[in-house]
């Protein structure tokens, strides 16, 4: 219970990050002169996630799955993207593997501009609303009026048609491996085959199907040892089909997923059945099996099961809140392995203040109820905080205290792998963007734990792109850390440049300095890297990246290499 007292400043700020379902400013089409060939709408982007990208931008005006957006910023151009799902108001946009990596490209902010063009008779298909009959007949007499007209047949409007098996995604063949140049001479290669596919409207339905999954083979060598070949190792990360029609209240899915409306739940095989009960409020219920994710065969050792409630309301204009509680069971061969409540509640304030907490509580009871834990105890928690007063400078303020949760197959482990958090402590950043091309970060963190030394770190970083329009960029950081046992530097910048549209190529290196604080000699290791990537076709690409790490602790050079094909 000491938990609740150590933490409960931060569940009484639970907030949050949501998207505004207020539309932003588009271009209205019927002011386009008589002979503009183009529609030219601007929307603005309402939520941000690792994954993608939202904006308030939908099938009531004229939006549809493959349309392809800009997203800008003070008039430059960041990123294209293809938009992926879209509802009535609101669409999305994956971020996918790009022939410019992101992270050489700015990131995407909340109010980011997004610009759509299409044809302007294209446009005009698609949001003309249906003509009505026109009648044949001539001029009514003042007999006719007196007659009761006969009923005309029932017109039905005709649907817009959408694209069925609507399919995207990427299969690639990739290598990685490293060259050991110290005595220990631990030498690996790994080939693999990673496929990652969705299918939309499967046959014309509501229906979804998606698949991540990966085959890969090791070669080992440890010391004098010749390379040994290891099994081939097949993981299914993701096979699932689901039921997301967007006027039907009820959601089904089942398969191996990894859902992001159950908070805590992770992976699951099984099945899972969701209730929209209006705008505000949904929950459901899910059940099955913890799923190998190293093999594609299931297990049924460990179960699975519990349901979750949802919440996403608007306290007033430009304001909303969301709330996600999940009830998680999870049993071993008819014994306990975890029992807990996950939570999250998020904030948002006039796009400008976010905040989110999420917290974990654990019920302990038979084998899981010690002295130490108790029959309740907070075993999570994780809080953020993003203030954006202006578009060009934001704030942030975190803390984490996510920590190694034990389970039934981990009960005879020893109890300090479990007690201390695994990120614990505060970090806190300010980033200037004063234009589209230029941002720097200064960050800075405390990690404490009862009997160790705390350690502070802190760091700036750099970033420009397209300097002079000559489509170079430049990315440094130099960061510091360090405690009464130690302290360090690290130093690293980077230079990428495109070629010809269709070659990106990013040349960078930096170095690992510390000095132990018993008076030890200092720890040098530099390194050099070397990244290249290449769109051989519209959908068939070419990744490869080179480390060389050569010091005092590290010598040795690795590499990974990735062709695939978009789909």
């Amino acid at each position: 219970m000491k938990s609740f007292k150590k933490f409960g400043v931060l569940i009484s700020g639970l907030a949050g990050i949501l998207i505004l379902q207020k539309a932003g400013a588009q271009q209205p089409i019927n002011d386009a002169p008589p002979n503009e060939k183009e529609a030219r709408l601007e929307f603005r982007v309402r939520y941000v996630t690792p994954d993608a990208i939202y904006f308030n931008g939908g099938t009531s005006l004229g939006v549809r799955p493959g349309d392809k957006i800009w997203v800008t910023r003070g008039g430059q151009k960041i990123v294209q993207l293809e938009v992926k799902y879209v509802s009535e108001h609101n669409a999305s946009c994956l971020f996918d593997k790009e022939p410019v990596p992101r992270e050489n490209t700015p990131a995407v902010r909340v109010d980011d501009l997004v610009l759509w063009t299409i044809p302007l008779p294209e446009y005009l298909k698609r949001t003309r609303p249906p003509e009505e009959p026109k009648s044949t007949a001539g001029p009514i007499s003042p007999a006719t009026k007196t007659r009761p007209a006969a009923p005309e047949p029932k017109r039905f409007v005709p649907k817009r048609r959408s694209p069925n098996n609507d399919l995207n995604g990427q299969l690639s063949l990739q290598a990685f491996g490293q060259h050991d140049r110290s005595a220990l001479r631990y030498n690996f290669f790994e080939s693999s085959a990673y496929l990652r596919l969705s299918l939309d409207r499967v046959a014309g339905l509501p229906l979804r199907l998606s698949t991540r999954a990966r085959s890969s083979q090791n070669r080992q060598q440890f010391g004098g040892i010749s390379i040994r070949p290891q099994p081939m190792v097949h993981r299914v990360y993701e096979i699932a089909v689901e039921f997301t029609a967007p006027n039907a209240p009820v959601e089904f899915a089942a398969g191996r997923m990894l859902r992001h409306d159950w908070r805590g739940v992770g992976y699951l095989d099984g099945v899972a059945l969701g209730y929209r009960f209006n705008e505000i409020w949904k929950a459901g219920v899910f059940a099955g099996s913890q799923p190998d994710l190293y093999h594609y065969n299931l297990r049924f050792d460990e179960k699975k099961l519990g349901g979750f409630v949802q919440m996403k309301k608007p306290v007033r204009q430009n304001v909303e809140l969301l709330f996600t509680a999940t009830g998680v069971g999870q049993y071993m061969r008819q014994q306990i392995s975890r029992e807990y409540l996950a939570a999250e509640i998020a904030f948002n304030w006039l796009s400008k203040l976010y905040l989110t907490q999420y917290l974990e509580i654990d019920y302990n009871r038979k084998w899981r109820k010690t002295a130490q834990t108790g029959v309740i105890n907070l075993s999570n928690t994780y809080f953020n905080a993003s203030y954006y007063p202006q578009p060009s400078i934001s704030f942030g303020l975190s803390y984490d205290a996510r920590r190694l949760i034990r389970t039934w197959e981990m009960r005879s482990l020893a109890d300090s792998l479990f007690d201390q958090a695994l990120r614990q402590g505060w970090r806190a950043n300010v980033s200037l963007q004063p234009s589209a091309l230029m941002r720097l970060t200064l960050d800075g963190g405390l990690q404490q734990y009862k009997g160790t030394p705390n350690v502070y770190s802190a760091g700036v970083s750099a970033n420009l792109w397209n300097v002079l329009r000559s489509g170079v960029g430049f990315n440094a950081r130099f960061s510091y850390f360090g405690n009464s046992l130690s302290a360090g530097f690290y130093p690293a910048l980077e230079v990428s440049r495109s070629f010809f549209g269709r070659v990106y190529a990013t040349v960078g290196g930096g170095a690992y300095w510390y000095r132990m604080g018993n008076g030890g000699p200092s720890q040098n290791n530099p390194w050099e890297r070397v990244r290249l990537d290449i769109n051989l076709t519209r959908r068939f690409f070419l990744s490869g990246t080179f480390e060389n790490f050569h010091g005092d602790t590290m010598n040795f050079g690795r590499g990974f290499a990735d062709l695939g094909w978009r789909f």
